[in-house]
Parts: C-alpha cells; sequence; structure tokens
C-alpha cells in the first residue's frame, strides 16, 4: 500500500482529489453490506450481519477473524483461495468502492506492481484482479 500512498500524497500536493481504499483517504466512509452467511472451502459457516464496515474494520477483520485460519496459507498467512476471499467483507467492500469510483467518474490510476512482487499461488493478487476486471484493464 505503501507505493499507492506515495502516488496518491504526490498528487494530493499537485492539487487533485485523490481517494484510495485506505480510512486516512475516506474520512470515516463506511460501506453497508446487507446480512450473508458464508461457508469456507474448510467448511466453516460465518455469519456476517448486516452493518456498515470501515476499511479498518473489514481489513481486521480479514487479518485477525479466526475463522479463517484454516484458509490461510501457514506461511504468509494470506488467504489463498478465490472461493474464500470472495465472500469476506473486505473483498465485497473493495468491490464496491472501486465500482462507485468508476460510476462516479473518477480517473483511476492502474500503478501496476510497483514492488515487483512475485503473485504466487500463497500470495495472490486477487483484490487487484478484482479492480483490473471491473475497470476493464
Amino acid at each position: 500500500m505503501e507505493p499507492i500512498k506515495n502516488v496518491a500524497n504526490e498528487l494530493k500536493l499537485q492539487g487533485k482529489t485523490v481517494e484510495i481504499l485506505d480510512d486516512a483517504y475516506l474520512a470515516g466512509r463506511k460501506f453497508h453490506l446487507d446480512a450473508y452467511d458464508a461457508v469456507l472451502s474448510d467448511g466453516t459457516k460465518v455469519h456476517y450481519p448486516a452493518k456498515d464496515w470501515t476499511v479498518s474494520e473489514a481489513w481486521d477483520d480479514m487479518v485477525n477473524n479466526d475463522a479463517y485460519r484454516f484458509i490461510k496459507d501457514d506461511v504468509t498467512k494470506y488467504i489463498v483461495k478465490h472461493e474464500d476471499i470472495i465472500q469476506i467483507p473486505m473483498y465485497k467492500l473493495d468491490e464496491i468502492w472501486i465500482k462507485s469510483m468508476k460510476s462516479e467518474g473518477y480517473d483511476i490510476l492502474n500503478i501496476g506492481n510497483p514492488l515487483n512482487e512475485a503473485i504466487t499461488p500463497s500470495k495472490p493478487a486477487f483484490f487487484f484482479e478484482l479492480e483490473k476486471n471491473i475497470m476493464n484493464w
């Protein structure tokens, strides 16, 4: 996220209005998710009540929710299956956010993979792939 924040800060210095999926940039904006149930690939059932989520709350859920412990790679601690990641609030929130940015006519920059990090089965790029698909990049 740091390279994205660096670009965002540079654009802000140029007087541009900038939004990135980070609470510091979104000023506490919340994203509503209706209640839903999920069944993860390990069979774990998770109920998500209707809630307005901040990015930090959704991120904390993704990183610290004990229900996800068996669907994460043992080394990287990333959720590694697409069928699981698409069910968690952070992914759903990202989808709502990028679709709203597109529909509101924002210019959306694709800065690619600035750290040239390896995308591997144990470290997938699910969120970037979601955003690329929505933006037709």
